[in-house]
């Protein structure tokens, strides 16, 4: 672990092709191979931020184009020089910005708290994002697969916490594969997993009441929305019931809105979806309020690392959806803890 390091971290990308494609086609346009994985950088001056007024930002997109779907990823956090001088949270954060505006949080959609510190938030103070040097992902290309990769490390004091995350896309798939290993030097850590959704329609800032419903094997699982009064417009509160998932039984989740279903409301951007491997998780939890959707996973003791499979359906109706996630979710389990990342 070098000197000095405040935090730093590892954070790996990988977009899968088929073996010995060339190119692909998305309707009329032509992907080469080189284009299934893409990355953007940009820089920007922060404002109205608090701490972070006029900071340096970096962002990074990456794009996953598998035939079928494009998922883009942002990763955003803090270059300022200003972190040489103390080891201020530098509000890193992994949103995901494609297919659509809803569904996962395209700012913010996946935290993992270890020992309740958020490992992806933090930005260590000398690296070399910090000293004006490039570090963005760098991306590397083989037969049939294209990587970008990040690095985040704790430092001793701080358990000496690495994360590594890998984010998967399959040629002609539909879904977004990630897998997460932690390694400390505390024998048993706590591994939390916060994730947001807004499902099908970001409906407080289109100013449109929807009713939120997760949906698993178990059931249904609802918001409990208060009725403004006669005549008075719906406020929303970002309050609602917290629901305990059954790990065994429930380990995927249909996120959707009964009212914002594409069947029904051609506004409607769709349902998405949850999976994990329920053998490495001992508690979920779901918070469904009027606006987002809170899902927290807990690893079981000594369990390290995790499998999820996140989807968006675009267009696809809620009814529909089910089904499909009915029909496949075991055998999409099977293929999440085989695969190597």
């Amino acid at each position: 672990m070098l000197k000095g390091l405040s935090l730093a971290g590892v954070f790996v990308l990988l977009a899968l092709t088929s073996a010995h494609a060339e190119e692909m086609k998305i309707g009329d346009i032509v992907i080469k191979q080189e284009d299934v994985i893409k990355v953007e950088h940009k820089q920007e001056k922060l404002e109205g931020k608090g701490d972070h007024e006029g900071h340096e930002q970096q962002n990074d997109n990456i794009w996953f184009r598998t035939g079928k779907v494009t998922y883009n990823l942002l990763y955003q956090r803090c270059i300022d020089a200003a972190h040489l001088q103390d080891d201020t949270v530098a509000g890193g954060k992994i949103g995901l910005n494609e297919p659509t505006e809803a569904n996962w949080y395209w700012a913010d959609f996946i935290r993992v708290l270890v020992d309740d510190v958020n490992v992806i938030s933090r930005v260590a103070s000398g690296t070399t994002d910090m000293e004006g040097k490039q570090t963005s992902p760098t991306t590397r290309k083989e037969a049939g697969k294209a990587a970008a990769e990040f690095v985040f490390e704790m430092p001793i004091e701080e358990q000496g916490t690495i994360l590594k995350l890998s984010f998967l896309a399959l040629n002609e798939g539909d879904a977004l594969l990630c897998k997460g290993t932690v390694t400390s030097d505390k024998e048993a850590p706590s591994i939390k997993i916060v994730l947001n959704n807004f499902p099908s329609l970001m409906t407080e800032v289109h100013n449109k009441k929807g009713m939120r419903s997760i949906v698993t094997s178990g059931g249904a699982y609802k918001e409990k929305p208060v009725p403004p009064a006669d005549g008075a417009q719906y406020h929303f509160t970002g309050n609602g019931p917290t629901y305990d998932l059954s790990p065994a039984d429930e380990y995927w989740l249909l996120y959707s809105d009964e009212v914002f279903d594409p069947d029904t409301r051609p506004e409607s951007m769709g349902p998405s979806a949850l999976l994990f491997v329920p053998g490495e998780i001992s508690k979920v939890q779901v918070k469904v309020t009027d606006y987002p959707v809170t899902t927290t996973l807990t690893c079981k003791p000594g369990t390290k690392t995790f499998h999820l499979v996140f989807w968006e359906f675009g267009k696809r109706g809620n009814k529909e959806v089910l089904e499909y996630l009915k029909a496949n979710a075991e055998e999409v389990k099977k293929l999440v803890q085989a695969m190597e990342f």
